[in-house]
């Protein structure tokens, strides 16, 4: 099926004007956009449904949405939000970390802008995906005959099992008519036995040597079959079929001949001097042994499933958990967030990985998830809920002194932490306003709350070993705890993460200090200003983790500092901080 000139001639003119209208653009623009989203984003499908796995994501997201033709579904009440909201869902989820790239390919092919793009990307997704759902109702498929669909598969996987039903059954024919016809002359052959066997044992008759060179190209013919796949087989099957078929025939015809001349004779070899003996007999078990050798290869090995088993695409987690699935027995999996590996696997004898993975902050975290020696790139989406009875975002409190003492729940001492930015916290006397500092920069302040718990997200610190101490009101040190940053993974993908900045606007901090947060696109700008003089500004380049860090030392005084991406004139956060 050419799902291509499907998509084209559903997704017309004037169904791609209706969507564009939604995104501000004019006809022109929404079909010249539309018309090269659609081949992309079919490609990206097709290349999915190439593998088991894939195919299953494809079904997976397709059950999301309607199925129906494009008319169906906007037929619907309020059917151009719905379908706004179920792209903007679904595509993240079908492109992952090339989305961004996509986008960005796509805007430049058509000179249109990123956010039309995107727009129509999210509007005709969830159209494509309800007419692949439809069409794989239509025909009853699973994620092991979807890749049928698209490549034109369907007809031909029809014509193969034919071909292969009738290649064993003209095999079996062969088999079960020569069996018959050798028992035919059984009777002639008993008193004879001794000799035919003294006789067969020094010299081998050419109508034997003939049948065993038949069987020899039936073997030939199923091993094609077992290596050419189901397509190969039936013509594989069908040629063995015919090799074995030939060697029994020629040999009932010398049985004929023989018979013909003295009762009981089962061969015409003259060498063996028309002596009485089992002939070709000999040769059925060995045909046997072939069709069931034939069977094996035929059945062959599984192929290895690249797929995640637990936890379930949108499960709940708290704490550690292990990333589970099966794969490639000896290949390694790893398990990355925002394009950082945070847990790693190989994959055992029995085909199955465990990828034990870091606890992760309160809320959703989407996890790439991909094998050594493959391009697909699995993707796990996971809740993460604070734990019972804390402050929302903190961690496991097991431990903590409930009582007003000052401690550090996290991270534990010597913990080796990954890449970006990470919670420091702990407990305290409610109402405390405790400075961190990171060794020896202030990182800002926190204050105790009425539950004797504090959190303090400390932006991506650059990769080593650190000492993050926690000094109370009258700056004395409390305590202090040790951990060891991985390095952030290089990227060249824009960040879409949401804008943040560590320190609140108004704090009163001890110089040096230092901020950052997380953000989007490829870089932010500080602009430093002491009041309307301008003192300085950098360029903070986002790393694999997309987080940013700005370290200050401007001398005592009030400092503001204003952050926006970097070729916007918009701001994207402003602090003003009092330096003493």
């Amino acid at each position: 099926m050419d799902f291509l000139e499907l998509f084209r001639s559903q997704l017309n003119g004037p169904v791609m004007e209706r969507l564009g209208g939604v995104l501000g653009l004019d006809a022109a623009q929404a079909q010249q956009i539309g018309q090269a989203v659609l081949p992309a984003q079919l490609k990206v499908i097709t290349d999915k449904v190439a593998t088991t796995a894939g195919a299953q994501h494809v079904l997976d997201l397709a059950a999301q949405v309607p199925h129906g033709t494009p008319q169906d579904l906007l037929a619907a009440p309020d059917s151009l939000t719905t379908l706004r909201q179920k792209g903007t869902a679904l595509l993240p989820q079908l492109l992952g970390n090339r989305l961004d790239d996509t986008v960005q390919g796509l805007a430049q092919q058509t000179g249109a802008s990123r956010g039309g793009v995107q727009g129509m990307m999210q509007m005709i997704l969830p159209l494509m995906l309800g007419m692949i759902g439809q069409q794989a109702g239509k025909f009853g498929l699973n994620a092991s005959t979807l890749g049928g669909l698209f490549s034109g598969g369907l007809g031909g996987l029809g014509t193969a099992a034919a071909g292969l039903g009738g290649a064993a059954a003209g095999l079996g024919a062969a088999a079960m008519g020569g069996l018959g016809k050798a028992a035919d002359g059984v009777q002639g052959t008993v008193s004879g036995l001794g000799d035919g066997l003294s006789a067969g044992a020094t010299n081998l008759s050419k109508d034997v040597r003939g049948a065993a060179a038949g069987i020899g190209g039936a073997a030939a013919g199923l091993g094609a079959a077992a290596a050419g796949g189901l397509g190969s087989a039936a013509g594989a099957v069908g040629g063995a079929a015919r090799g074995v078929g030939g060697a029994v025939t020629d040999g009932m015809a010398t049985v004929g001949e023989g018979a013909g001349l003295g009762g009981g004779v089962l061969h015409s070899n003259p060498a063996l001097g028309g002596r009485k003996g089992l002939g070709w007999l000999w040769l059925l078990p060995l045909l046997l042994l072939l069709l069931l050798g034939g069977c094996f290869l035929l059945r062959g090995k599984p192929a290895a499933v690249f797929a995640v088993t637990e936890p379930a695409n949108g499960a709940a987690v708290s704490g550690p958990f292990a990333v589970k699935g099966t794969g490639t027995a000896g290949e390694e999996v790893t398990v990355s967030e925002n394009g950082q590996p945070v847990g790693k696997a190989t994959v055992g004898e029995d085909g199955t990985f465990s990828a034990d993975v870091p606890a992760p902050t309160a809320g959703d975290h989407t996890y790439a998830i991909s094998e050594a020696g493959s391009s697909e790139n699995l993707n796990l989406t996971v809740k993460a809920a604070a734990a019972a009875g804390t402050a929302a975002g903190a961690g496991d409190m097991s431990g903590m002194d409930m009582n007003g003492k000052f401690s550090i729940a996290a991270p534990a001492s010597d913990a080796n932490l990954p890449a970006g930015a990470f919670e420091l916290k702990g407990s305290g006397k409610p109402g405390d306003v405790l400075e961190i500092f990171e060794d020896g920069v202030s990182l800002g302040k926190v204050t105790v709350g009425t539950d004797g718990m504090w959190t303090l997200n400390v932006p991506s610190p650059a990769a080593g070993a650190h000492t993050y101490s926690i000094k109370g009101p009258d700056g004395a040190e409390l305590g202090s705890v040790k951990a060891t940053v991985a390095a952030a993974a290089a990227s060249t993908a824009a960040c879409t993460k949401d804008f943040s900045l560590s320190i609140p606007d108004g704090q009163t901090v001890a110089e040096p200090f230092r901020f950052g947060g997380v953000g989007s696109g490829k870089s932010y700008t500080v602009t430093v200003t002491r009041g309307d003089r301008k003192i300085g500004s950098k360029v903070l380049p986002l790393d694999g983790t997309c987080g940013y860090s700005y370290t200050s030392k401007p001398g005592k005084g009030t400092i503001t500092y204003s952050v926006s991406q970097t070729g916007s004139a918009d701001v994207a956060g402003k602090i003003t901080l009092t330096v003493k």
